[in-house]
């Protein structure tokens, strides 16, 4: 008889209970990272907040100075190093605009020397003034920023202390187009060529209150009427903020020094269709 062959051993049976680990791994990193690309695609792009507006993070710059000072003067004014037209506008437009600020600063500080002659008191000036190291010539030039969706403005305030009765406030403003970082005039921001008709009405309607608001009586009436006729000297120191035209009178425009200054806020939407539609 032939020998008998045994049959080849069967293969040992693979464990049920052992699985191919790494390969779940990356299964489940694939899964979790394709996840996370979804949310992120699919979320609503978060609001790009005008310049300034959000009272969160109010627009903070950082300051230059011009300063001089003498043994009975002295002169401090400040302009931006930068402005956020940089981003809004372009660079040149930044440069522009922060040139246009200086030049007006070192004008005002000439003007004010001039004026007063500071610069070559005599013994008998020092003498007549009285002035010391606490009683002196002082001129301070700062800002403040304001926005709207469309435009940036700068405020000055210009505070000149000549010894007088009492110091003396000016006020220069600059706003510009925010998208191309050109200035504006008043007159810019209006459709229709009577916009200084308009804006005497307006704020003849609107500040007799705002003022006895603030004196407790009603303001001069020709006082105000002087301040408020349809020059364009009158309405030419003005910002935006918000939804509101912000023009400027400075002390003895439309009222008595003790009135200060009064910032009389028309909202652009009433002022409907005299404005152009930019700035409505």
């Amino acid at each position: 008889m032939p020998p008998e062959i045994a049959p080849p051993p069967a293969p040992a049976p693979t464990p049920h209970h052992v699985q191919p680990l790494p390969i779940i791994i990356a299964l489940a990193i694939l899964i979790i990272a394709g996840l996370a690309l979804w949310y992120v695609l699919s979320r609503p792009a978060p609001p790009i907040s005008p310049i300034g507006e959000s009272p969160e993070a109010p627009l903070v710059l950082t300051k230059e100075h011009l300063t001089d000072k003498g043994p009975y003067y002295d002169i401090d004014a400040a302009y931006p190093s930068a402005t956020p037209l940089a981003e809004s506008a372009s660079v040149e437009a930044d440069a522009k605009a922060v040139a246009s600020m200086k030049a007006f600063e070192t004008e005002a500080i000439a003007q004010f020397k001039e004026d007063t002659g500071v610069t070559h008191l005599t013994a008998e000036d020092i003498q007549v003034q009285g002035l010391s190291k606490d009683r002196y010539y002082a001129l301070d030039i700062d800002y403040k920023t304001y926005s709207s969706l469309v435009t940036l403005s700068f405020v000055y305030l210009i505070y000149a202390d000549t010894l007088g009765a009492h110091p003396n406030a000016y006020y220069r403003t600059f706003t510009y187009d925010a998208a191309t970082g050109v200035e504006l005039s008043i007159k810019d921001l209006f459709a229709t060529g009577d916009y200084l008709a308009v804006l005497s009405n307006e704020s003849r309607n609107r500040l007799p209150a705002l003022v006895k608001a603030r004196l407790g009586s009603d303001p001069d009436p020709d006082m105000l009427a002087a301040g408020t006729t349809p020059d364009r000297a009158n309405f030419e120191t003005f910002y935006l903020e918000g939804p509101d035209l912000v023009l400027i009178f400075p002390p003895y425009q439309i009222a008595a020094y003790a009135a200060g200054t009064t910032e009389l806020r028309i909202p652009r939407a009433s002022l409907g269709n005299a404005l152009k539609p930019e700035f409505r």
